[in-house]
């Protein structure tokens, strides 16, 4: 009796483990540390996988169905299903650079990466192999890095360091060729707006406020209340091209000035030809980039770029750094005596 036991116990086990498995299928499960999805292999030989939702556990597939978009099962665990389960392929493109060596990338001790492509992209950012923790606080406290994909740049902490390998993935995009975005800024002295060659008769204090970058160069200027032409703080003689737009920019700082005007004068012509033009609404107690733009008529080969204008019947202070003057839309390049070009 004890064999006969045995041996109905044993074929009741293997008709179990059939009813189970079937013939040439095998299921296969991930533990709920290794993953919240379960794996079907269709047979031993296919090691082809689809993912299918934790709790169903189909018996046979018809095919196997994967597009571009991710769903749940169409059909009840245990049915045939032509669409079992379909998942997303995103494309995504990673941008390299060397920092002080690859032609145009930033240089050791910048901490801004600026390019039109990454406009209206997601981005991973990698530091010489080390992912960055994306910083979305308003200010740069914390290290990491904050981005503002609006206007497609993204402020690193702690800044560039000579020689490490910068890697940033964006997602949802395609990009044509990895080549480095090109730089130019027709500003001299563009970290030094207390220099000399900015010419003011209101007075300029060096290095008063943190920067984008986190570096204190933010020149302080207290503008007077005027009309006098003297008083706009400008740079002047710049060589430009007729017919021209212009990319104007730069870190800016409300201190106690409640107006902000910026202002071209063509000295080709003798004349005024981007009148007083506000950009307060660009700036607040915290600095921020403040875009502008601007096109050169048709007879103008030289302009002076006016950062602050007159501010009529109101004064203040305000704090400015960081200015570009470009072509492109390139990344901020520092100068000192002569322009990059």
């Amino acid at each position: 009796m004890k064999i006969f036991n045995l041996i109905k116990n044993t074929l009741a086990l293997a008709v179990v483990f059939v009813l189970i498995f079937g013939a040439g299928n095998i299921v296969r499960y991930f533990t709920k540390e290794e993953s919240d999805v379960r794996y079907y292999q269709k047979t031993v030989a296919d090691t082809t996988f689809v993912k299918v939702a934790d709790l169903v556990t189909p018996t046979e597939f018809d095919t196997l169905n994967i597009t571009n978009k991710l769903t749940a099962p169409t059909k009840a665990a245990g049915t045939n299903s032509t669409d079992v389960a379909t998942t997303a392929f995103t494309k995504i493109d990673r941008y390299q650079f060397v920092v002080g060596t690859t032609a145009n990338a930033p240089t050791a001790g910048d901490s801004i990466f600026s390019f039109s492509q990454l406009v209206g992209k997601s981005v991973k950012l990698i530091r010489n192999g080390s992912v960055q923790y994306l910083n979305t606080t308003a200010t740069n406290a914390k290290n990491g890095f904050r981005y503002d994909n609006t206007i497609g740049y993204l402020v690193v902490k702690p800044v560039w360091a000579s020689a490490e390998l910068v890697q940033i993935e964006l997602i949802n995009t395609a990009m044509v060729d990895n080549t480095m975005p090109v730089t130019q800024n027709l500003f001299k002295y563009s970290e030094e707006i207390d220099n000399a060659v900015w010419n003011t008769a209101w007075t300029k204090t060096a290095n008063q406020e943190v920067d984008l970058t986190g570096q204190t160069t933010l020149d302080m200027i207290t503008m007077t209340a005027t009309g006098t032409l003297r008083y706009y703080n400008l740079a002047a003689g710049l060589v430009v091209s007729p017919s021209t737009t212009y990319n104007l920019s730069f870190d800016c700082k409300r201190g106690t000035a409640t107006a902000l005007y910026f202002s071209v004068w063509d000295n080709s012509n003798d004349v005024l030809f981007v009148n007083k033009t506000s950009y307060f609404t660009q700036t607040s107690s915290t600095v921020q980039r403040v875009n502008l733009q601007f096109t050169t008529p048709s007879t103008c080969s030289n302009v002076n770029v006016y950062l602050l204008h007159d501010p009529g019947g109101s004064g203040g202070t305000v704090y400015l750094g960081r200015a570009q003057l470009q072509t492109i839309n390139g990344n901020y390049v520092k100068t000192v005596a002569n322009p990059k070009s």
